[in-house]
């Protein structure tokens, strides 16, 4: 066992010699130079690559959901005045998706309840505004 250990001991030593002569006798600062020019070059060929399929592919959509609860109300033809009203319905709420108020009565009423509670608009608007959030809960959940 020994013997085996003493070996592998000169072996490692004669590779650590190898090592140290090659990096010696060919300009090892040069080859590590080149040598990671040569991985830079790759990444960034990669990710070249890799943009010109998301773009091709038409790309990944982004964990936005504010992004994603506008996106969805452009998508059911809401007016500005209704979308608008609905983005105010969501902060007051403080929904972290704000788009899952849309997937029911319940979360649509528990969040206008949250932007009843927490408004602060003159009497006037108040009654149009309750007048649009009736009809958007209408339109959105008919019955």
């Amino acid at each position: 066992m020994t013997n085996a250990l003493l070996a592998q001991a000169d072996r490692l030593d004669d590779f650590q010699r190898a090592v140290r002569e090659q990096f010696a006798k060919s300009g090892s600062l040069g080859d590590f130079l080149i040598l990671w020019s040569v991985l830079i070059a790759f990444v960034i060929f990669c990710r070249v690559l890799w943009r010109l399929q998301q773009r091709i592919t038409g790309g990944v959509e982004r964990n936005d959901p504010r992004k994603l609860f506008t996106h969805t109300l452009k998508r059911l033809g809401l007016t500005p005045a209704e979308r608008r009203c609905l983005h105010a319905v969501a902060r007051a709420a403080a929904l972290d998706h704000p788009t899952a108020m849309l997937l029911g009565p319940a979360l649509f009423d528990q969040a206008s309840n949250a932007w009843r509670g927490r408004r602060a608009a003159p009497i006037s608007n108040r009654d149009r505004e309750e007048h649009l959030l009736t009809g958007l809960r209408q339109n959105l959940f008919p019955s």
